[in-house]
Order: structure tokens, then C-alpha cells, then sequence
């Protein structure tokens, strides 16, 4: 690292012997070597560091082999990202816990296991919900769906210990003996031998014993496919039963019932500590017990944890505590004080001292629930995990986490963020059962047929083990239970057919028979259209009125977007998620115009060759764009991204318009623009032309000082063998992109005289020239560009941008790069220039309606403010950049007008969220694409070797690439500048491993 940063090391030819002799060091490392190699952090003392350091640690955490030193890497990256000073002391300790983790895992089978190891330490959790955990649903679940562990409905323990009697009992608990559900199940026992209830009795009347046997040999079929196998293989699996109490005598008689009546199919008792609804405050259970007599809920844990046996757990489901403003604004019960704060670790501490066994955490208060509900805080459970497996001494003491699981994507995601052992989804699960199963769904038709064999399966379960009725009425009951999962599985659907919907919950449909009669009506009704149609009669949500419906329809029909054949029905599919979201009441009028929009989008569709296409068609509607970076969007950085990693639009780096027009001069101009004949490019790559026709300034011929002639070629034949592995075939066909210059101004001239220089000299691969109103950084103050013109004199920032419009040819984009505005908080705390006043507040939509207006072709939002950079960076706001891209396409009346949005991508799964919760139309990418130049590439890495061969390669790649086309130096010097920017490239992609060889890293540094 010390080498690489040395000044001594300048030369590409030194950073491939630096590379040569890093991976030299790390070939003769094993597997579990490696990924203890790459934990051991000494050198880390900053908190920016840190936070650099947790990141890459977390993402190593998949290639740590043993679970003992998994879980030290766990909690060493939070302690580290808390408090770097104790990182040595961790080190000094981690070989005497590896032996004695090691050794205990060796033991393991003569020694008593843990909770979390006897329940098979389950990493998908069906939560518990109250008529919706039910027998049916949990078996569905964990047999076809990927779920570990389910919980069961919550009992409340008075009821079930005393005052509800047996009819209580038997009325909400509904686990059995595993032997028992297998021969039900199998037929080989009569499904009578469950003893039913009158109310589930009633949800059979009319079934046959041939319907009966049908939906048996239906779910038989469903487990032989999901195991690859003609035997009938599959698991009862033990559950959680959950209850209510506040009374620790209660709570322990009702506990020991339940035991003694599950027939040892009951793992663990969970104290409801989470339920956020009133209704819990009156019971005195869930959060409120929490949060205003905390002490009572740790009494009723100890009482179960002496009163249970040792190998029944004891566990508890939380939220986080509330929050200092919560109390100010008098939410809190008389019993709560701050002037002794509660914080989450304190809490866990509590928990553990009462002696439970594993805690599960929903990463919000209990305030943000329904209409409050906000972004799960998923640094908390964080804070938590780490607390409980310091405080208890256990490092592998077993944290749920519970929130935030809307997609498949953000199951991995979880686990990432929360170093939680598993991840806990109920409301998400309910509309999805498969969410714990990666699926490839992608037209209409496919999603219907899913949502409906999922309710096919769950009335076939319901049909052999029909649910028990709980609170939902001793008459109909159990066919309430069934009748509550259809609603949530089919709403989609069920809303564009009002008289199911009403038939489906009128008291005269009560059996599982008229359910299935309902939906053959509802699949014959959709069996006729076709993509097209099914994709736009599921936009027209005609009866939705209330805002907490909107947000649910807005939600689905973002998903349905991927089923909307063409562009224009999908563009108004966007706009009017959006507007119903905002605006419910303006929705009629948007499907009445609907029509006539569509038939008239169609038609410029259709004539689409004879037209004039527009900017965004011209540059063929790119997804997945590079972002300009000072020093670091280099020609062959964006060659390489483009040619083999799925990039399809790259900016340049900001050029200062004033420098490049006139006061850097020529030699100014020939170190910053590197846009070139797109037929030198590819001659010179084929080799059909010579390196020197680009005519190298001295800093490239610097770099390339020491390369023969046949290093050179070694180079572009390992390029061309990569062109051809990725296009899979033996021709070299790869495409020179044009590209994006985006420049820094204020003075409308001074920037139009610029942006003519540039397309004069890029050969007509500019296209078009974007302006710089988002760079956060102080310079930018200083030289009046980026984010502080758009803050401070937003009008400057406009007349730049329509002078380039009115000069510039209309073929050639006109583009602009912004932030979020400032808030109010921001202008109160005194942050903002003296010109920038919010009695007249700038919203994002005045400044898209402003941008417009100014002539721009294009807009990209990082979804920050300006004073969300570098350490005091937040969450992004995707929720700005949905509105902003709202907003262009209302104003402009341009239903494509391109959107990109920038900000918190981190790994590939991000990019599909991004589109989906901003209706965006391409992602940028910056820091995360410096790191992981196959960030837009799906990649399957499994082991620690794996992840360095990948970045080895990365890094090999981009030079070879720089030995063709040596960076321009821009302002990192005349003399070794084009190295100089090849080397801050590889400090980004390998800063993981030269972390840990500090020699190495300083001579790379080295002039």
C-alpha cells in the first residue's frame, strides 16, 4: 500500500509488478486464512475509514467458512464502525476465541447445544399475526415457500389460562403432534382425527370426500415438485407460540398449558413486547407494556424462563424504545421518564438478564405504525446484535430482525445491514408467500397465476387442516381466517372487480366451496386478454378513494409495471401511480383520458421512423449510466464499464468551462477532454491503428514508460479475448459509446463558448453537455458551480442552461445534474447563503418546472441535499427523485421525459429497487461503481478467493486498458497525472486488500 502510494511508483508498468507481488501474497492462503487475513484491520483509526472498513467487512462476511469466526467478524465490524480504538484489543483476543470456538464446534456433539442450535438456526421467519398465523398458512409456508420458522397468532394468557375456558383453548391453539399432521396430511388419518370445531365444520360444508382427497393429492404433487422427487418428503416443523401477559403467575399457568397441550411441537413461548395498536394498551401487553412499565415485562420473562424447562425457549419480540421527541410531544405514559434514558442496548441488556434465549426487533417505534409508518431503522437491530452478543458473551446470541421486507432483494439486504441471524416478514408475507423464494416473474399473466396458485394451495391446505377460528367468531370463524389470507393474496386483483370483492365478504360467502367458485370467475374474467390488456386493467383503480388505499395501489401497480408491454401505456401507468399516490381524487379523470392518451401514444409509436425522435430515444434510452467523477471518469474506466460490465451511458469528468475556453488554454484543453473519433477508437483497440495516433501528452508517455511493443499488445489481445468471452463468440464486435461532458459554469458565454469547443473537438461522440449543479464540495462555493449556484443564485444556474439550449444544436443535449433543494431545517440552522431565502420556498418540483423551462433534455437528482455528503451523509431520498420524475413528465407533457437517479446504490440489487421506488429511467452510479465496476452486472461471488480474484481482474482489466489508452492527466499534474488518475482506480477497487498489506499500499502512493 505504501509502495502503491509512493511517488517512486508511477509507471503502469510498477503497478503490475505491485499487483504480481499482492497476489503472490495472498495464493498460498486456504479458504478460511484468507477471510481471517482480511478481518484483521490495524491500521484503522478514522470513523470515515471505519465506516469504509464495516462495509467491506460485512460484504467478506460470506466468505468466512467456520460459524465461530463468522460471528467475531460480525461483531468486530460494529465495535470497529463504533469505536476503532478497540479493534487492537479484539485482535490481540481473537486467536485464544477462535481456539475455543473451534474447539467447542469439535465438542459440539458431546455438549449441550444452544436454543438457536437446536431450532436449526432458522434464517426465514413467518412472524406471528393475530388470525393470520395460522396452521393452514405456516404449513404452506414452510413446505413450499422457504420459511425456517413459523410463530403462531398471539394467545392472550389470561384468556387462555382462566377466563376463556376450554372453548378458548381449543378456539386459537393450533399445534398438534407432528405425527399426527403427517398421516392427516398424507391420508393415511382422517382429517376428523384433528377434532373439529363447529366453526371449522362449517368452512367444509359441501366438500366431498373426493374435493377432500383432491386437495391432498394437490399439495402431494406441489411437495414432490418442490423437492425433485416422487417421494413425498417434508417436515412438520415445531413453531413459537406467542402470547399477551403482563402478569408473571398468568403468563407462566397459561405457558405450561400450552406446553402440555402441544405435544412437544412447541420450540419456545414469545412475550408479545412489539404490538404497536391501542387496543394493546387497554390489555397492558406488546409495546406499551414496554415502554411504560418495562419492569413488568422482565418479571414476566424471568417467571417463564424458572418456570419452563431448560430446552423450551424463552423469547421476546420488541421495537425500538421511542425517541427523545416522542416524549416531548407528550406521546408517552406517565410511568416513562428520559430524565433516565432507555436506549435499545439498555433494553437488550434487560432482556438478557431476564434470561431469554433469542430477541426479535422491529426497526421502528412503536409511533410509526399505519399512517406513521417510516423507513425501518435497521442500524438499530444493528446496535442491538452487537449488544446482545457482547452483553451475554455469546457470539452467536440469536437476533431477528423485523421491517423493511417488501422484495426478495431486501431479505439479503437485511442481513447485510443488520448482522441479524434471521430475517422475520408478516404483512409482505401475507401478499407474497414466496418472498423468501427468489422468483422470475415477467408479464401480467405470470403474476396473476402465481397470486392465484398461491390461494389455490393455501384453500388446499384450508380444505385438510382448516383454520382455527380464534377471535374471527365461533360460527364463521375459521372460514374469516381463510377468507382475511384471500383478500390480501388476490387485492390486487380484487379491486378491478368490485362485485367478488363484495361477494368475498359478505356473510353469505362462508365456506371454502364458494371461495373456490369465486375464483374461477375471477380466472376466467382475466383469461381472455391479452398482455396488453391485462397490463392496463390493472392500472384502473376506480375505487380508490382514501390515501392509506392509495398507498397500497401505488405499491402494486409499481410492481405491475414490469408487465406493461409498451412504452406509452407504461409511462401513463407511472404517471398515474404517482398522481393516485398524491392525489387520489384526480385518478377518474386520468382514465378517462386514458384512451384517447394511449391511442394517440400509439400512433407516434407506430410513425415513430418518420418522426423526429427525441433526445432520450436518439441516445437509445440508456439504464445503467457512469457518473461524471473529477480525475476518475476517465476514457479507458469508461471503455472498460461500457465494453464489458453492462454500463450503457457514461459522463465524462466536470471540465471548468472558463479553464477550457480560455484561461488553461491549449494545453488545458488537451489534458481534460478525452472524447475521441469513435473509428480511432476502435482501430487503435483492434490494433488496425497505433496507440500515438491519439497523440499522447508527456504525462501518458510518462505512465507508459518501461511497456514494450509487446506488452502493449499482450494487452489489447486480453481485451479483445474478454470482448469476446462476454459477447460469447469469436468476432470482436464491442461498440465505442458516445458520451456525456458535463461542465462547471456560471457565466452563460463562458459556457456556451466552451460547450461549442468541446463539440468541435470530440468528433461527434459528445452527446450532450450537461451542467454541474450538484457538486456538494466547498470548492464549488469558491468557484460558484455545483450545488451551492443552484442554492444560492438558482437563476445564474438557469440562464447558463438556456444559453446552451439556444446555442448549441438541437441534436445535442442539453442536461443538468442536481440535488435535492435545501430544507427549512437547513435554513434555520444558518447553513445557507445570504441570497437563498425561504420565505419563498424551492421545492424539487419548482426546480424540475424551472429546468424545464430553462430547455433541458434531461435531468439526473442525486437524492441528497447538499449538506448530505461525506460524514454527514443520510439515507437517500428516493421518495424526492419519484416526485421530481412526476413532476417532468407533467410539466413538460413528455410522459418519457428522462429522469436518472443517483445515490444509494451499494450492491446489484439496489439498481431494480431504485427503479421501482423512484419510476425512474436510469440509474447513475459513482462511488459504488468505482469499487465494483460490475456493479450493473449480477455476479454469484461465494468465497473470499473468488471476491479478489474478481477484483484482481477488475484491476488488471482497467490497465490493460490505460496501456492502450493512458488517462489524460486533467488536474492531477503535467508530469504524472495520467498514472496518478490510473492509480486512484486501483487504490478504489483493491483498497480492501491493500488495507492489510500497508507496504504495498504506501508504494503505490509513492511518486
Amino acid at each position: 500500500r505504501t509502495w502503491l502510494g509512493n511517488q517512486e511508483c508511477c509507471t503502469i508498468l510498477q503497478a503490475r509488478a505491485l499487483m504480481c507481488d499482492l497476489r503472490s501474497r495472498y495464493s498460498t492462503l486456504d479458504e478460511e486464512q484468507l477471510a481471517l487475513f482480511l478481518t484483521i484491520w490495524s491500521c484503522v483509526i478514522t470513523r470515515a475509514v471505519a465506516d469504509r472498513a464495516m462495509h467491506n467487512m460485512q460484504q467478506s462476511m460470506k466468505h468466512v467458512a467456520t460459524r465461530s469466526s463468522r460471528t467475531w467478524h460480525r461483531e468486530t465490524c460494529f465495535c470497529l464502525h463504533r469505536n476503532p480504538s478497540i479493534l487492537n484489543k479484539r485482535i490481540l483476543n481473537f486467536k485464544s476465541f477462535a481456539s475455543t470456538a473451534e474447539n467447542n464446534n469439535d465438542t459440539n456433539t458431546q455438549q449441550t447445544k444452544t436454543f438457536y442450535q437446536r431450532i436449526n438456526q432458522p434464517r426465514h421467519i413467518l412472524a406471528p399475526m393475530v388470525a393470520q398465523s395460522d396452521l393452514p398458512f405456516r404449513l404452506m409456508c414452510e413446505q413450499l415457500y422457504n420459511v425456517d420458522l413459523s410463530y403462531t397468532q398471539m394467545i392472550h394468557a389470561h384468556n387462555f389460562a382462566e377466563r376463556g375456558g376450554d372453548t378458548f383453548r381449543r378456539n386459537h391453539l393450533d399445534v398438534y403432534d407432528e405425527s399426527l399432521v403427517r398421516n392427516v396430511l398424507l391420508g393415511s388419518a382422517d382429517s376428523n382425527a384433528l377434532i373439529f370445531t363447529q366453526s371449522q365444520r362449517n368452512a367444509l360444508e359441501g366438500l366431498s370426500e373426493s374435493d377432500i382427497e383432491a386437495s391432498r393429492q394437490r399439495i402431494i404433487s406441489a411437495l414432490q415438485t418442490k423437492n425433485n422427487s416422487l417421494e413425498t418428503t417434508f417436515e412438520v416443523k415445531p413453531c413459537v407460540v406467542q402470547i399477551a401477559a403482563h402478569d408473571p403467575d398468568m403468563a407462566a399457568k397459561a405457558a405450561e398449558m400450552i406446553l402440555e397441550r402441544s405435544n412437544g411441537q412447541c420450540l419456545a413461548i414469545d412475550l408479545n413486547l412489539g404490538c404497536p395498536q391501542a387496543i394493546a394498551r387497554k390489555g397492558r401487553y406488546g409495546s406499551f407494556l414496554h415502554d411504560e412499565t418495562p419492569q413488568a415485562a422482565y418479571d414476566v420473562l424471568t417467571k417463564l424462563r424458572n418456570t419452563l424447562p431448560k430446552e423450551v425457549g424463552v423469547t421476546a419480540k420488541i421495537r425500538l424504545p421511542p425517541t427523545q421527541a416522542d416524549a416531548q410531544e407528550g406521546k408517552l405514559g406517565h410511568e416513562f421518564r428520559f430524565d433516565n434514558p432507555v436506549t435499545i442496548e439498555e433494553r437488550v441488556r434487560r432482556l438478557i438478564d431476564s434470561g431469554v434465549d433469542l430477541i426479535t426487533i422491529h426497526g421502528r417505534t412503536r409511533f410509526e405504525n399505519k399512517v406513521t409508518v417510516g423507513p425501518v431503522n435497521w442500524d438499530g437491530v444493528r446496535l442491538a446484535a452487537a449488544t446482545a452478543r457482547e452483553y451475554s458473551g455469546d457470539v452467536n446470541f440469536p437476533i431477528f430482525a423485523n421491517g423493511g421486507i417488501e422484495y426478495f432483494s431486501d431479505v439479503q439486504k437485511c442481513f447485510d445491514e443488520t448482522l441479524c441471524s434471521g430475517v422475520m416478514s408478516s404483512e409482505s408475507l401475507l401478499e407474497n408467500p414466496g418472498i423468501f423464494d427468489e422468483q422470475n416473474i415477467v408479464s401480467g399473466r405470470d403474476t396473476l397465476e402465481r397470486q392465484l396458485q398461491y390461494a389455490d394451495t393455501y384453500l388446499d391446505y384450508c380444505t385438510i387442516f382448516p383454520p382455527l377460528p380464534g377471535s374471527l367468531g365461533i360460527k364463521g370463524g375459521s372460514y374469516n381466517v381463510a377468507k382475511s389470507h384471500l383478500f390480501k393474496i388476490l387485492h390486487r386483483y380484487l379491486e378491478e372487480q368490485p362485485d367478488l370483492r363484495t361477494w368475498l365478504g359478505n356473510q353469505e360467502c362462508c365456506t371454502i366451496l364458494q371461495a373456490r367458485a369465486l375464483m374461477c370467475d375471477l380466472r376466467s374474467r382475466y383469461s381472455t386478454l391479452d398482455e396488453e390488456q391485462l397490463a392496463l386493467f390493472l392500472t384502473i383503480w376506480s375505487c380508490v378513494i382514501t390515501r392509506a388505499v392509495a398507498d397500497r395501489a401505488m405499491h402494486n401497480m409499481q410492481q405491475s409495471m414490469k408487465h406493461v408491454a409498451t412504452r406509452s401505456s407504461r409511462t401513463w401507468h407511472r404517471e398515474t401511480c404517482f398522481c393516485l399516490h398524491r392525489n387520489p381524487s384526480i385518478l377518474n379523470k386520468r382514465i378517462l383520458n386514458f384512451k384517447s392518451f394511449a391511442s394517440t401514444a400509439e400512433n407516434n409509436n407506430d410513425t415513430n421512423t418518420q418522426q423526429t425522435k427525441t433526445f432520450y430515444q436518439r441516445i437509445n434510452q440508456p439504464r445503467h449510466i457512469l457518473a461524471p467523477m473529477v480525475a476518475q471518469s476517465d476514457l479507458p474506466f469508461r471503455l472498460m464499464c461500457e465494453q464489458l460490465y453492462n454500463v450503457d451511458l457514461s459522463y465524462t469528468q466536470m471540465i471548468h468551462a472558463h479553464n477550457f475556453a480560455e484561461r488553461g488554454g491549449d494545453t488545458f484543453r488537451r489534458n481534460h477532454l478525452d472524447v475521441y473519433d469513435e473509428s480511432l477508437v476502435r482501430n487503435v483497440l483492434l490494433g488496425s491503428a497505433d496507440s500515438n495516433a491519439l497523440i499522447f501528452t508527456q504525462s501518458q508517455r510518462n505512465a507508459l514508460e518501461g511497456l514494450s511493443e509487446s506488452d502493449i499488445e499482450a494487452s489489447r489481445q486480453r481485451i479483445i479475448s474478454a470482448l469476446q468471452t462476454k459477447n460469447n463468440s469469436l468476432e470482436t464486435t464491442f461498440e465505442v459509446k458516445p458520451c456525456v461532458v458535463q461542465i462547471a459554469a456560471h457565466d452563460p458565454d463562458m459556457a456556451a463558448k466552451a460547450a461549442e469547443m468541446i463539440l468541435e473537438r470530440s468528433n461527434g461522440q459528445c452527446l450532450a453537455i450537461d451542467l454541474n449543479l450538484g457538486c456538494p464540495q466547498a470548492i464549488a462555493r469558491k468557484g460558484r458551480y455545483g450545488s451551492f449556484l443552484h442554492d444560492e443564485t438558482p437563476q445564474a444556474a438557469y440562464d447558463v442552461l438556456t444559453k446552451l439550449r439556444n446555442t448549441l444544436p438541437k441534436e445535442v443535449g442539453v442536461t443538468a445534474k442536481i440535488r435535492l433543494p435545501p430544507t427549512q431545517a437547513d435554513a434555520q440552522e444558518g447553513k445557507l447563503g445570504h441570497e437563498f431565502r425561504f420565505d419563498n420556498p424551492v421545492t424539487i418540483e419548482e426546480r424540475v418546472r424551472r429546468l424545464i423551462d430553462s430547455g433541458v433534455d434531461l435531468i439526473t437528482i442525486h437524492g441528497r441535499t447538499r449538506f448530505e455528503n461525506k460524514v454527514t451523509v443520510g439515507p437517500v431520498n428516493w421518495d424526492g427523485v419519484r416526485l421530481a420524475a412526476a413532476t417532468a413528465r407533467e410539466y413538460s407533457g413528455d410522459v418519457n421525459f428522462p429522469i436518472f437517479a443517483n445515490g444509494g446504490i451499494e450492491y446489484f440489487s439496489d439498481v431494480q429497487k431504485c427503479f421501482d421506488e423512484t419510476l425512474c429511467s436510469g440509474v447513475m452510479s459513482s462511488e459504488s461503481l468505482l469499487e465494483n465496476p460490475g456493479i450493473f452486472d449480477e455476479q454469484n461471488i461465494v468465497s473470499g478467493r473468488d471476491t479478489l480474484e474478481r477484483q484482481l481482474q477488475y484491476a488488471d482489466t482497467y490497465l490493460d486498458y490505460c496501456t492502450i489508452f493512458p488517462p489524460l492527466p486533467g488536474s492531477l499534474g503535467i508530469k504524472g497525472g495520467s498514472y496518478n488518475v490510473a492509480k486512484s482506480h486501483l487504490f478504489k477497487i483493491l483498497h480492501r486488500y491493500l488495507e492489510e498489506q500497508p507496504d504495498l499500499r504506501t508504494w503505490l502512493g509513492n511518486q
